[in-house]
């Protein structure tokens, strides 16, 4: 019964269907370790009834070894960068892994360090908006106008119809000083997300119109 459960329901989750960009997660276990638990719980009453000092022994053992895993697993979720520094280390390359640890160093202002993980991301994935978007982010920080603003149209190449790239774009153009361009990227973002309360107070601000008139 238990490898009955075990083959049965690791079945959805082994890679032959392919659930989001994960192949692997560990949350993928916990409905057919179900079944490595009932041949253990079974199994107990069997060899308690034969030898009683093995089955303490095998049973501390086990609990010892599990509580000492349990512990190594949650320093893994000290942080945000452990989790992504951890999933590196066990995946190789995950562009996702790279992305949300640059992330994460952004949030700490680690930006030359995340700008190198948004890099190691569009390496292995060239055509990941995300990490463009991410990437233009902290190069705008820096002072890296061009740079961010090939970044975020990058983003858009890869994935049209981000209101908020379009926004990026404008805020950074008005920096050069050039306005026309912005507001055709303001007026882009708008017809996308009609509600977007910053691209209609700059794109106000640009027409020397009050925001609250539209």
């Amino acid at each position: 019964m238990g490898w009955l459960w075990y083959l049965g329901t690791l079945v959805p989750v082994i890679g032959l269907i392919q659930a989001g960009d994960q192949s692997r997660a560990d949350r993928f276990t916990y409905v057919p370790l179900i079944g490595l638990f009932l041949i253990i719980a079974w199994a107990i009453p069997e060899m308690r009834e034969t030898n009683r000092i093995i089955t303490f022994t095998a049973a501390s053992i086990l609990v010892l070894v599990c509580a000492w895993s349990a512990r190594i697993q949650v320093g893994y979720w000290q942080s945000k960068t452990s989790i992504w520094e951890h999933s590196l280390a066990v995946t190789g390359e995950s562009y996702i892994a790279h992305t949300n640890l640059g992330i994460a160093l952004y949030e700490q202002g680690e930006l030359e360090n995340a700008i190198g993980h948004y890099r190691a991301a569009l390496r292995l994935r060239p055509d990941f908006a995300e990490a463009h978007n991410d990437l233009g982010v902290a190069l705008a920080d820096q002072g890296q106008i061009d740079a961010a603003i090939r970044e975020f149209l990058d983003g858009l190449a890869a994935k049209p119809g981000q209101a908020a790239s379009h926004y990026n774009v404008a805020v950074l153009l008005v920096r050069k000083g050039e306005t026309g361009e912005a507001v055709e990227h303001l007026e882009t973002a708008l017809r996308l997300e009609p509600d977007y309360a910053d691209a209609r107070r700059e794109l106000a601000r640009l027409r020397g119109t009050d925001a609250n008139a539209r």
